[in-house]
């Protein structure tokens, strides 16, 4: 995460010369980070001068949602089927998930807030219930501290059918 020129050369007494030093926290966690750098000089009694650099990373969560969208096809009516739903911190720093809650009282989560480490990921159950034979359909939304998107929506269909009849019987009738 840190990089520097390399400098060789002469400096004369009394001048000094610059040494570029690059940071790059893109890829790394929240956090604080020291390295030593250390400078080989021609003192006979301190050949290295230390430099000490310390960076305080502060990162960025980012939720990600796999699938970006639930169909839960037909279930029979007064049952419930489920479908999972991947939370993913694909961020830098910690993930909080404030709520979910759903446009459609037919689907539901049963867990609404997580915390989620860079790179950490969860698994949430979606239910559907549906209560009568039609189509349903809906959105959940996840509250998060995403900056610029603290809420994200993922559409949900399903359609309630009905059972088919038991014992059914049928016989010809002669014409």
């Amino acid at each position: 995460w840190i990089t520097l020129d390399a400098l060789e050369g002469t400096i004369a007494a009394g001048d000094s010369a610059f040494v570029s030093v690059q940071v790059d926290t893109e890829e790394i966690p929240a956090g604080v980070y020291v390295a030593l750098i250390e400078f080989s000089i021609n003192n006979l009694n301190n050949n290295t001068i230390p430099l000490v650099v310390t960076v305080n990373v502060s990162g960025t969560p980012q939720l990600t949602v796999s699938p970006d969208s639930l169909d839960f096809g037909p279930v029979l009516v007064n049952t419930t089927g489920t479908l999972q739903l991947m939370l993913m911190n694909s961020g830098s720093d910690d993930l909080f998930i404030t709520g979910i809650s759903s446009s459609n009282e037919n689907f539901s989560v049963s867990e609404q807030e997580f915390y989620l480490q860079a790179s950490e990921n969860v698994f949430v159950e979606v239910s559907f219930f549906p209560t009568e034979s039609t189509d349903y359909s809906g959105t959940l939304t996840i509250s998060s501290n995403t900056p610029g998107q603290s809420e994200t929506v993922v559409q949900v269909n399903g359609s309630g059918t009905l059972a088919p009849p038991l014992n059914l019987q049928g016989s010809l009738a002669e014409e």
